[in-house]
């Protein structure tokens, strides 16, 4: 009897030490997921209407490193095991002040590197659960079709094409989890069909490249030829390095007058972007090291927008700071678990991550401050192991 007892006792203990164990863990969760929801309303209210998205243009910048920052106080401690991804982040940051001195850059250029880089090191720290993913992407659903059924006008027709296409992939892993596959199969075709037509009817072709990206790693192409290693070291490459090559391909075609036709789409082949890339790099040879910085004037446009984001941090930011983004990204995508049994989203996470990337060969999408929570959403997913946790209670 005594034994019994004890054995009791003991079982009491130890589940008690567990709930002590568990309940810390809960808590950052749920933090976790508040401050997303804030970013998620956020992005939300920039996109509802015009008026709203010019007024909060301007605080967003610092909204969203404010929200980034208590990422990192509740997730620090995972934060500080990952030392070689922190000194990263630092070193970034200093490089960065240090050229805003040379060049005499706005605080636009730090708040640009510094919600990018924050954001490439908070969302390898941060897990999401099935079921708060799911609500997330009913959320982006609804926002789909708002958009494409109201459509703010005001907004140009890149932004019209990119919110199109974001939304649509966010809303994917709501459709995904449905269980009845004939109902799914016919829900993925019809918001595909909308998400085709609003992106043609818009004339992004930036954005049409990137939906054909995605429709092609998440339907067509079998997952075995490009969800591996060995493929994914090539596709970092063509990402980063790659967009670079692109730039330098596109001046070239210009400069020898080799130009295309895309049917469907009113708008020239060369669109002004061209002219922005040659006088850019021009700029950018004569100071590689701390790139440009924002205080520059060009000849070929006054506004100063690179329109490619990889070219972006090159010639912003220097060589310095491109290199180590870079070795970031590698970094953060290699230490990902690829396997499916863990992760069951783990193929709308990597292609819509790529296929917005390769968007932003022609648009500075993946680091602008607009898509952060975006970019947070498919990269903090991709890093969730969730199948692993539920087998773990079961």
């Amino acid at each position: 009897m005594n034994n019994v007892i004890q054995k009791i006792k003991i079982d009491n203990s130890s589940s008690q030490k567990k709930q002590k164990n568990i309940t810390p863990r809960g808590k950052k969760n749920k933090f976790n997921q508040i401050i997303y929801i804030v970013m998620l309303i956020l992005f939300f209210l920039n996109w509802s209407t015009p008026s709203i998205h010019i007024k909060i243009r301007e605080i967003l910048p610092v909204f969203t490193a404010l929200l980034l920052l208590f990422l990192v106080l509740i997730n620090i401690n995972e934060i500080y095991k990952d030392n070689k991804q922190l000194f990263i982040f630092i070193f970034i940051i200093i490089l960065t002040l240090i050229g805003m001195v040379v060049n005499n850059s706005n605080l636009g250029v730090f708040f640009v590197i510094f919600n990018f880089s924050l954001m490439l090191l908070v969302s390898s720290k941060v897990e999401f659960t099935d079921r708060f993913i799911i609500i997330l992407s009913c959320l982006f659903l609804l926002f789909f079709f708002y958009w494409i059924t109201l459509c703010p006008e005001g907004f140009n027709t890149n932004s019209i094409g990119l919110v199109t296409l974001v939304t649509y992939i966010c809303s994917l892993y709501f459709i995904f989890s449905i269980k009845e596959s004939f109902f799914k199969k016919i829900l993925i075709l019809l918001i595909t069909f909308i998400a085709y037509k609003n992106v043609l009817v818009s004339e992004s072709r930036s954005c049409f490249i990137g939906l054909i990206s995605f429709t092609f790693l998440c339907y067509i192409i079998p997952k075995k030829m490009w969800l591996n290693n060995k493929s994914l070291k090539f596709i970092y490459l063509l990402i980063t390095i790659g967009s670079i090559y692109f730039v330098m391909l596109y001046i070239f075609m210009w400069e020898n007058n080799i130009t295309f036709i895309i049917e469907g789409f009113s708008k020239n082949f060369f669109s002004g972007r061209e002219a922005i890339w040659y006088e850019l790099w021009n700029l950018f040879k004569l100071n590689p090291i701390f790139g440009l910085g924002s205080n520059i004037d060009l000849t070929s446009n006054s506004n100063l927008n690179v329109h490619n984001s990889m070219y972006n941090l090159l010639v912003i930011y220097g060589l310095l700071i491109f290199i180590l983004i870079i070795i970031q990204i590698c970094k953060h995508f290699s230490n990902i678990s690829l396997d499916k049994n863990k992760n069951k989203f783990i193929l709308i996470s990597f292609a819509g991550f790529i296929s917005i990337a390769v968007q932003s060969f022609f648009e500075n999408t993946l680091i602008s401050v607009n898509f952060i929570p975006i970019i947070l959403f498919l990269l903090t997913t991709a890093n969730s192991n969730i199948l692993k946790k539920e087998l773990k209670k079961n």
